[in-house]
C-alpha cells in the first residue's frame, strides 16, 4: 500500500498539524460575531445619545422661550401704565366726553406708536365697569371679569390669585389677550387701564424657539389640554387644522412643562410625532446593511481560506507540479536559442538538454517520495 504525505501537512517535528480549512470557520464566525455586536451595541448607543441630546435642546428652548414670554408681558405691562400714567390727562378728558371721536382716535394714534400691534383699549373703574361704551363690543364677558378682578385685587378688596394673569380670550375673529396696569391720578387709584393685544407677538417667540422636530405650545393651565396659542397662532386660527385640545398621544409625549409667570398660561414642549422612531428606524436598517455586507464578506473570507487550505488546491499536487513543469519549458526555452556550430556542440546540446530537465523531476521525486511497502 502506498502512502504519500505532504510537507506542508507537516511541520519541523514530523507531526501533523491542522490545516487551515478547520481554523477559517471558527475564527471567521468569531470575528463576525464580534463586530456583529459592536455594531448593534454603538447602534443603540447611538439612538440614546440622539434622544438625550434632542431632548436637552427641547429643554433649552421650552426654557428659554417660556422666559421670554415671561419678559415680553412684564415689559408691556410696564410700558401700559407708564402711558396711563403719561397720558393720564388726555384719559381722563376722555372719560368726561366719551363720545369724542377725536379724544378717542388721539389716544389710539399714541397706542399704535407705543404698540405697534395692539388691537383695542379700554377704562374701567374700580369696580370693574366699564367708563367707556363699547360699541364695537370688543370688551366680552371674560374681558371684564378680569379687569374686575385685577380692580379688586389692586384696590386691596379682592384675591391676589388673578392678579395679572394673562390669558387668550376667545372673542369671535379677534382672539387677544389683555394686558392692565392701574390708572391713577395725584397718586389715587382712579381705574383700570387696559389694552388688547393679537397673539401674533406670543407666536412669533414661539417660532423663534422651536427647533426643528419640536413643537412648543402654549395651553391653559385651568383647561389641561386646551391650546392657546402655537407657532401658527391662536385657537382660531389652528382650529382650521387640527383640534384645539392637545391628543392622548401628544399629552403622552409631552417631555417637559413650564409655567408662565403672570399668565394662566403653561408652555409644553414635545417632539414631533414620529422623530425618535423614525431616527431609530433608519439606525436599525444601516446596522442591519452593514451587518449583511460583513456577513458576505466574512462568508467570502472563510471560502477563500479553505480553498487555499492544506485540503484544498495547495494539497491536491497540481499546484506543486507547476514549478517543476515550468523550470522545464524554461530549461528548453534557454536551450533552443543557443547557436549550434558543429554537430558536437549539437550532440552535446541534446545531453545537457536531457540532464537539465531531468534535474527538477528528481528533485520533486525527493520532494514527494513514494513508499511501497511490501
Amino acid at each position: 500500500m502506498n502512502s504519500t504525505t505532504s510537507p506542508a501537512a507537516k511541520t519541523d517535528s514530523g507531526t501533523a498539524r491542522p490545516g487551515l480549512a478547520s481554523v477559517s470557520p471558527i475564527f471567521g464566525i468569531v470575528f463576525f460575531l464580534l463586530l456583529s455586536f459592536l455594531i448593534v451595541f454603538f447602534t443603540d448607543r447611538d439612538i440614546t445619545a440622539y434622544e438625550n441630546n434632542q431632548a436637552a435642546i427641547l429643554e433649552a428652548s421650552t426654557e428659554k422661550a417660556a422666559y421670554t414670554i415671561e419678559r415680553f408681558i412684564d415689559t408691556r405691562r410696564r410700558h401700559i401704565e407708564a402711558f396711563s400714567q403719561d397720558h393720564a390727562d388726555l384719559i381722563q378728558r376722555y372719560l368726561e366726553e366719551p363720545d369724542s371721536q377725536n379724544l378717542r382716535r388721539a389716544i389710539e394714534m399714541r397706542l399704535r406708536r407705543w404698540f405697534p400691534q395692539y388691537f383695542t383699549f379700554t377704562v374701567a373703574d374700580t369696580s370693574g365697569e366699564d367708563m367707556i361704551d363699547d360699541l364695537e363690543g370688543f370688551v366680552g364677558r371674560i374681558c371684564k371679569a378680569s379687569i374686575r378682578a385685577f380692580a379688586d385685587a389692586h384696590a386691596g378688596t379682592g384675591s391676589h390669585k388673578h392678579l395679572d394673569d394673562v390669558i387668550i380670550h376667545p372673542l369671535a375673529n379677534n382672539y387677544h389677550f389683555d394686558i392692565m396696569a392701574p390708572w391713577q391720578t395725584n397718586g389715587r387709584l382712579m381705574g383700570v387701564f387696559f389694552v388688547s393685544f393679537f397673539p401674533k407677538s406670543i407666536a412669533e417667540i414661539l417660532r423663534s424657539f422651536e427647533s426643528p422636530g419640536h413643537q412648543l405650545i402654549l395651553a391653559n393651565r385651568d383647561r389641561p389640554g386646551l391650546i392657546e396659542v402655537t407657532d401658527q397662532g391662536a385657537r382660531d386660527v389652528i382650529s382650521t387644522r387640527r383640534d384645539i385640545n392637545l391628543t392622548g398621544a401628544e399629552t403622552e409625549a409631552v417631555l417637559f412643562r413650564r409655567p408662565v409667570q403672570g399668565s394662566r398660561w403653561e408652555l409644553v414642549g414635545l417632539p414631533v410625532a414620529g422623530l425618535f422612531a423614525g431616527y431609530a428606524e433608519r439606525a436599525w436598517r444601516d446596522a442591519v446593511i452593514l451587518i449583511g455586507v460583513l456577513l458576505l464578506a466574512t462568508s467570502l473570507a472563510i471560502i477563500a481560506m479553505a480553498a487555499w487550505s492544506d485540503e484544498g488546491w495547495l494539497s491536491s499536487g497540481r499546484w506543486s507540479k507547476r514549478p517543476a513543469n515550468f523550470r522545464i519549458w524554461s530549461t528548453r526555452c534557454r536551450l533552443r536559442k543557443r547557436p549550434s556550430n558543429s554537430r558536437l556542440n549539437s550532440s552535446r546540446n541534446r545531453r545537457n538538454s536531457k540532464s537539465l530537465c531531468e534535474k527538477p523531476q528528481r528533485r520533486q521525486k525527493r520532494q514527494n517520495p513514494s513508499f511501497s511497502l511490501p
